[in-house]
């Protein structure tokens, strides 16, 4: 929802041309999408659980069995 947010934000302080609207929703908007990027990248992996990379359908890493 943060990202949709920031972008909408991001999107009026371009058309309106205000650099105080547009800068920390700029910002914002690059946290969430590397928020959901490593979202991504771990959502397999459980809390304390440490990861490997492998190739495999279940996405690049999967936890490691103990």
């Amino acid at each position: 929802m943060q990202v949709v947010n920031c972008t909408m934000w991001t999107t009026y302080g371009l058309a309106i041309n205000d650099i105080f609207l547009l800068i920390p929703n700029a910002l914002g908007l690059v946290l969430g999408l590397m928020q959901c990027a490593l979202l991504f990248l771990y959502r397999g992996a459980k809390a304390g659980q440490t990861v490997e990379p492998v190739s495999n359908e279940d996405g690049p890493y999967r936890p490691i069995s103990e």
